[in-house]
């Protein structure tokens, strides 16, 4: 089972998140690809992950990507339940840039109009993860020209592990189909 995780204020209809499963779809038909919309809370977000992880471990191996925030989400998962997970130009502490964002929001993919307070910053706190203890399940993946995020933070973070640095690009991680291959190799998938 794959689960792909979007980032903040993103959807399962994000560009990259469509792309990836169409391409799924036409190589690997026969994985189960899961791509749940998340709320914008993170730790209402984490517990629908977990509930998700954990059902599907009972009857699959279980592999993670993430983008974004889905990044940082999918490194508390790889962690707590040992999984393999590519991160695409991952939030390495959201606590900091999602501050910019307190207040009312809107998704840019489906309208929904929500508040994100100060306790959703100490929620994102409480899921960050200081050190890894699992080196080898991470593919880093980030673009330097990343508009968003500053690569060097989850190049420092993810060092030890197996890295994709590109220059150039963006956030949303410019031609990130030339690489689902790739990705699928390193999941052994």
């Amino acid at each position: 089972m794959l689960l792909y995780i979007h980032g903040f204020n993103s959807s399962p209809a994000s560009y990259k998140a469509t792309l990836f499963r169409e391409w799924l779809d036409q190589h690997y038909h026969e994985l189960v690809v899961e791509i749940p919309y998340l709320k914008p809370y993170p730790a209402e977000s984490i517990k629908q992950l977990e509930t998700l992880v954990e059902h599907w471990l009972q009857t699959e191996a279980v592999t993670v990507v993430g983008s974004s925030l889905g990044g940082f989400y999918a490194t508390w998962l790889a962690e707590k339940y040992n999984l393999k997970a590519v991160l695409v130009n991952p939030s390495v502490k959201p606590f900091e840039t999602l501050a910019a964002y307190l207040g009312e929001n809107k998704n840019f993919y489906n309208d929904d109009h929500y508040l994100f307070e100060q306790q959703h910053v100490e929620e994102l706190k409480r899921f960050y993860l200081p050190q890894l203890q699992r080196v080898e399940n991470y593919l880093l993946m980030v673009q330097t020209g990343d508009e968003t995020l500053d690569f060097r933070e989850a190049t420092a973070k993810y060092c030890h592990s197996q890295n994709i640095i590109e220059y150039g690009g963006d956030h949303g991680f410019r031609h990130f189909e030339r690489w689902f291959s790739y990705i699928m190799r390193f999941l052994a998938l």
